[in-house]
């Protein structure tokens, strides 16, 4: 059975999820375009119970980094991803442009840090906007049990068309090639 909603979450842009109707353990997932802020476990919509964590805008999270054509999302080390199941459409004039991504995706696991890895999509072009989709499973564990939740997360991203890797000029096409 799928998720079902509860009310038990006190983030005003997150709502409660549970199986069968039975709360997760007062577990709370962002709503759709939001993130968890929590950084040290990277992107997720789950609130993490044992934190004061919060939903963010997912365009303004720590998790995502992009420059004028490389996007980097991080996320926890216990996350199962797989390429396959990673999308990259654009926005263009006549509507989202599905972008073939099999030759510039990687995930790469954290080398000074294990605990985090990385979606990273290289290519892509500046100063357009992009929305990336991730579906995989999240790995959850508790002071009982640990338990997949499966994720969709869908974020927002639009390159840096300064072609600058440290300026924070994130919208627009760009003036000039790069």
């Amino acid at each position: 059975m799928p998720l079902q909603l509860t009310s038990d979450c006190s983030d005003p842009n997150a709502a409660g999820v549970g199986k069968d109707g039975r709360p997760l353990q007062k577990q709370c997932e962002c709503r759709e375009g939001f993130v968890a802020l929590n950084a040290g476990s990277g992107l997720t919509r789950i609130l993490r119970p044992d934190t004061d964590d919060l939903c963010v805008p997912a365009i303004s999270s720590e998790n995502i980094d992009a420059t004028a054509d490389i996007l980097t999302m991080t996320f926890a080390g216990n996350a199962e991803l797989d390429k396959d199941k990673v999308t990259v459409t654009r926005h263009d004039a006549d509507g989202e442009v599905k972008i073939d991504i099999t030759e510039k995706i990687n995930i790469v696991r954290g080398i000074s840090d294990a605990l985090l890895q990385y979606v990273v999509v290289t290519n892509l072009r500046p100063g357009f906007r992009y929305t990336a989709s991730v579906d995989y499973n999240d790995l959850l564990v508790n002071d009982i049990n640990s338990y997949a939740v499966r994720e969709l997360l869908v974020v927002p991203i639009v390159m840096s068309c300064s072609c600058a890797k440290d300026s924070i000029d994130k919208t627009g096409r760009p003036a000039g090639e790069c």
